[in-house]
């Protein structure tokens, strides 16, 4: 096995907000589990997932009307996964929790086919967790964890049957593993490998596998994804368990070299896993995950030239088995669970609602609330290009004011200003500047 060697960047993440509109797809019962989210050739939102209560694999998709639904299969599915094949069919892989088999499912114009890959069990604490993709010709590819021999597994449908192989097997490994194609179709694979604590990827080069240690660090803790740029290079998202601070990181290929990023730095913040990650377009990256702590939050990280920046997107028991992909003007969408209601819950961008002001020409002011979520009084860091006279208020999700508005005379470049009073809640911050607003969704916990 190959280390690679990698350089680490601590590129600084604040956690601000833009505006996300939030849409409960599905309310009957328990509902929502082990999301997997798809854009489809028309630009429509498919999204499968568990329904606990009917005991079924059910596939949401927009039909340029609205929502519509249909049961896949009822069967007890766990670590659901989902792509999409040319003529925007889903094919769905997940691990049948009653038979303990890894599991693939489709459409074949008449009606839906199940076919088990394998039997295996949970090990080492790990379950066996699995990925899909669909080559060139549709035919599926699957990379799962086999918690049986602890090892990673791939298997390839052949046309008639499943060519399945072992990848690797060295240690506890093959953790919470995701899969991609290349332009050529050789797999490419992130996994975890618990007994070194290490970022595994493993890639086909045509003729062999090639494994590579890509983080050697030693407190690796799976939450896997990768995507592939337009030059086939490889992007992974991870968790990372060092004390006292977790870290989210990301790991991507420039052509000779790895190089590893903290996108970052909140305890117990889970990156979405195996597809917590999306590339956009102009091949930034966009990262869904769960900070669990304080109560479950559903968060967003976006890396642009300029570096890392976060979101909270929902609160109040939210976030769980998320899952994001980018549409055609790289905005995101995330599909997830909501704790509290048991619900299944799709957030994407407002870009055009109530605060559409977030624009780049805001740039005689910039404004950054943090800590979010904060478990005391936030602070706002204010900069200014130039000495303005500044409102800033703070209003609750109903548009109520919580605060007195603040009139801040900011003479010099920075300014900061403490938010005291604030009970349990998710609010926003607005600066005015004349004609010209900039706002800030942030999030306070007693």
């Amino acid at each position: 096995m190959n280390i690679a060697l990698a350089t680490v960047l601590i590129i600084t993440c604040s956690l601000a907000a833009d505006d996300w509109i939030i849409e409960t797809l599905d309310s009957e019962g328990v509902t929502g589990y082990w999301t997997s989210i798809r854009m489809d050739s028309e630009g429509q939102v498919h999204v499968v997932y568990r329904d606990d209560s009917a005991n079924q694999l059910v596939h949401l998709f927009q039909d340029g009307a609205g929502w519509d639904s249909e049961v896949i299969i009822t069967a007890e599915c766990w670590f659901i996964n989902m792509v999409l094949d040319s003529s925007d069919s889903p094919h769905v892989v997940y691990w049948d929790h009653a038979t303990s088999e890894i599991s693939y499912v489709h459409w074949n114009d008449s009606t839906w086919v199940v076919s088990a890959l394998e039997t295996t069990v949970p090990s080492n604490y790990q379950y066996p967790r699995v990925d899909i993709e669909l080559d060139s010709a549709g035919s599926p590819h699957v990379a799962w964890y086999d918690g049986s021999e602890s090892r990673l597994r791939y298997g390839s449908w052949t046309g008639s049957s499943w060519d399945i192989i072992t990848v690797d097997s060295i240690g506890v490994t093959g953790v919470d593993p995701s899969l991609a194609l290349d332009s050529i179709d050789n797999p490419h694979i992130s996994y975890g490998n618990n007994t070194d604590g290490t970022l595994n990827y493993a890639f086909n080069n045509g003729t062999d596998w090639e494994l590579q240690v890509v983080d050697n660090s030693g407190n690796v803790d799976g939450h896997t994804s990768i995507a592939l740029d337009v030059n086939g290079n490889p992007h992974i998202s991870y968790y990372f368990a060092w004390h006292p601070d977790d870290y989210v990181k990301y790991a991507w290929w420039n052509g000779s070299s790895w190089i590893i990023e903290v996108a970052n730095c909140t305890d117990w913040v889970f990156p979405g896993s195996p597809q917590g990650l999306a590339l956009d377009t102009q091949g930034n990256a966009h990262i869904s995950a769960e900070l669990s702590e304080f109560g479950n939050f559903l968060l967003y990280f976006h890396r642009d030239g300029a570096g890392w920046s976060g979101e909270l997107v929902d609160s109040d028991y939210t976030g769980w088995d998320n899952s994001i992909c980018v549409d055609a003007v790289n905005s995101p969408h995330i599909a997830y669970f909501d704790v509290n209601n048991e619900d299944l819950l799709y957030a994407h961008k407002n870009e055009s609602g109530l605060f559409e002001e977030h624009t780049a020409s805001l740039q005689s002011f910039a404004l950054c609330v943090t800590p979010s979520p904060a478990n005391n009084a936030p602070s706002v860091f204010i900069s200014v290009v130039e000495p303005a006279l500044l409102e800033l208020a703070v209003f609750d999700l109903t548009g109520r004011a919580v605060l007195p508005p603040m009139q801040l005379d900011v003479i010099d470049s920075s300014h900061t200003v403490m938010l005291e009073g604030l009970m349990t809640g998710i609010y926003i911050c607005r600066i005015t500047d004349g004609d010209i607003q900039l706002s800030e969704k942030f999030a306070v916990l007693e």
